[in-house]
């Protein structure tokens, strides 16, 4: 019987050369064709980094494991592209990853990382189409980059396997939700690592199935507080578990359960490829963990360019808690949100409203219509925070959807509806005090995250001017940070920002000559 079982314990140079020696490599399988056994070939990919050397900025992330260090991932992690990603499917699933075939900057060795978030697709680039389908791309943690490659390569050729996750302790069941809607985001799996298929058993109930809500967050709508709960979890490989009673009948919302283990690295639960014997008591997918929403599309999507404050049609859902656990950090860089004055008045964006990333700061208007069951009246304002990576239960590529905080949500619905159809329109950012602006990187790119941004609060061009040089025209890197690899250090510099209707503000010498990495500006004045 198969086990979940672990040991405890572009830009540079052409292809040329290998840097190390390489395996074959295979033609890698197409992400809708799973198969059973864990593919250990070889393929061909590129890798860069995000995020500091301490892990920064690779928090929370599209796969919904929030802290990667108390939950036991740390800096062995990546963000994948959409060919990799597998609408969240992926996430959880190991790989060893080498640089090779460019011996200017690789260096020998691999490393050994689990998919942990997503990296967005940025449809406006014209070059470094890393993360755009159908390229296979690697976001690293810097500190995973620096042990395959030298920092200054920025993007470089590699080739990555799947490997079996070797995991310390039990599988973890996170609760979120509410009595009307249980949430339980599944982490530290050990074998395959990345899960397709969820079920739950009430002492008093047949196993039911949940659905996958985004990243390895799965979700359904039965009622099961004050029973113990068990769970039945397979996993890409076709290997299934049951973890019986690992929530007792008290459990709460916000708490974590350990599915058991110990010696056998995370082999908590029995292993099962049939049936416990339940009489076939199973709740289909089927509708019953879904409020259908008919949207009329009346009028064509606004532009990006000027600020369209017509009304549209969508549907909003939420994702976090009562006090915007889980909405922190993000793929508009704005990590936390409370600091930066985003505070809960925040969403997510699906792909067709968060064009690219740079609709990340934009400011709209929202209310729940026409469903007179699950909407309260009344509007709620919101800044987009984030993305609704595709394949999140309601975020596929062209429908138009707000994921907001928990409380946003409960302004404009209730909360037992989990999806309702909204009218949105964009409205001016009311924002406190000047434009904020974070340093990032080191002397060899320079990263600035403009936040705090009022008007427009989408940025659709940003420039640098150093004391010493004339304006330098940054590059989109991720959500709104933005990038230039020309030296700035020692001068004082003055930014240049555009936003989305057409407005362009200078903020002379916001950073003074000694300015230093991780420092934050304000810039005093704003839109």
């Amino acid at each position: 019987m198969a086990m979940w079982v672990v040991p405890m314990s572009y830009g540079h140079g052409a292809m040329i050369g290998n840097a190390v020696e390489a395996p074959d490599v295979a033609e890698a399988p197409g992400i809708n064709d799973p198969s059973k056994a864990l593919d250990p070939n070889w393929y061909d990919a590129r890798a860069t980094f995000y995020g500091d050397i301490h892990g920064g900025d690779t928090q929370q992330g599209a796969c919904g494991y929030g802290n990667l260090f108390r939950q036991g991932y740390g800096l062995a992690t990546a963000a994948l592209s959409t060919a990799l990603f597998n609408d969240g499917y992926t996430c959880g699933a190991c790989y060893e990853i080498m640089c090779t075939r460019d011996p200017q900057w690789c260096l020998p060795g691999s490393v050994k990382i689990t998919a942990t978030n997503f990296c967005p697709a940025n449809y406006s680039k014209t070059t470094d189409l890393w993360c755009n389908p159908p390229q296979k791309h690697f976001d690293l943690s810097l500190a995973m980059f620096l042990k395959i490659a030298k920092y200054k390569a920025g993007v470089v050729p590699v080739r990555y396997r799947r490997i079996p996750c070797s995991k310390t302790g039990g599988v973890k069941f996170e609760t979120k939700g509410n009595p009307y809607f249980l949430m339980v985001l599944i982490y530290n799996v050990g074998g395959a690592g990345d899960i397709k298929y969820v079920q739950v058993k009430g002492n008093k109930t047949g196993w039911i199935t949940m659905k996958k809500n985004w990243g390895q967050n799965w979700t359904t709508i039965t009622v099961l507080t004050g029973q113990g709960l068990s769970f039945r979890v397979t996993t890409s490989d076709g290997i299934t578990k049951d973890f019986w009673n690992v929530m007792p009948k008290n459990w709460g919302f916000g708490q974590t359960f350990d599915g058991g283990g110990g010696g056998d690295g995370n082999d908590g639960g029995d292993d099962d490829n049939g049936s416990d014997g339940t009489n076939g008591e199973v709740d289909g997918s089927g509708c019953g963990d879904t409020v259908v929403a008919v949207i009329n599309d009346d009028a064509a999507a606004p532009g990006t360019n000027g600020l369209d404050t017509a009304w549209y049609d969508a549907r909003a859902a939420y994702y976090g808690d009562i006090h915007g656990g889980g909405t922190e950090q993000g793929a508009c860089g704005y990590g936390d949100l409370n600091k930066h004055g985003y505070g809960l008045a925040t969403a997510a964006l699906s792909t067709a409203l968060f064009n690219s990333g740079a609709s990340c700061g934009a400011c709209y208007e929202i209310m729940c219509s026409p469903n007179p069951q699950g909407c309260l009246s009344g509007s709620i304002k919101i800044t987009a925070t984030d993305l609704c990576p595709p394949g999140s239960a309601w975020c596929y590529l062209a429908d138009k959807h707000f994921d907001l905080s928990l409380p946003m949500f409960t302004k404009i619905a209730e909360v037992k509806a989990k999806m309702v159809p909204v009218r949105y329109r964009r409205v001016p950012c009311a924002k406190t005090g000047g434009v904020k602006f974070e340093v990032k990187g080191n002397p060899n790119i320079l990263t600035i995250l403009p936040y705090n941004v009022g008007g427009a609060g989408d940025i659709i061009a940003v420039s640098a001017k150093g004391s010493k040089t004339a304006w330098i025209v940054m590059s989109r890197y991720w959500g709104q940070n933005w990038t230039t690899n020309v030296n700035l250090t020692g001068q004082s510099v003055s930014l240049r920002v555009t936003t989305s209707d057409g407005i362009t503000k200078d903020f002379t010498d916001v950073m003074p000559a000694n300015w230093g990495f991780g420092q934050t500006f304000d810039g005093k004045t704003n839109f």
